[in-house]
């Protein structure tokens, strides 16, 4: 009887796999993307306040 888990089965097994991942991450990503006007109009606003916070220069000072 032949093993079902030779080598390459298991390499199918894993390309296969891998390959649902990637398209499992790539539409949950494409799900989590702002499409309405109202949503890309929040995003631009939030995005457009961080950028307007600035941390104030950082002052080394010497320790000798």
């Amino acid at each position: 009887m032949q093993n079902l888990l030779d080598p390459i089965t298991v390499d199918l097994l894993f390309t296969v796999l891998s390959t649902g991942a990637v398209l499992i991450a790539a539409t949950a990503t494409l799900l989590a993307l702002p499409w309405t006007e109202a949503q890309l109009t929040a995003t631009e606003t939030a995005a457009g306040h961080l950028l307007q916070f600035q941390a104030a220069p950082m002052r080394i000072r010497s320790t000798r």
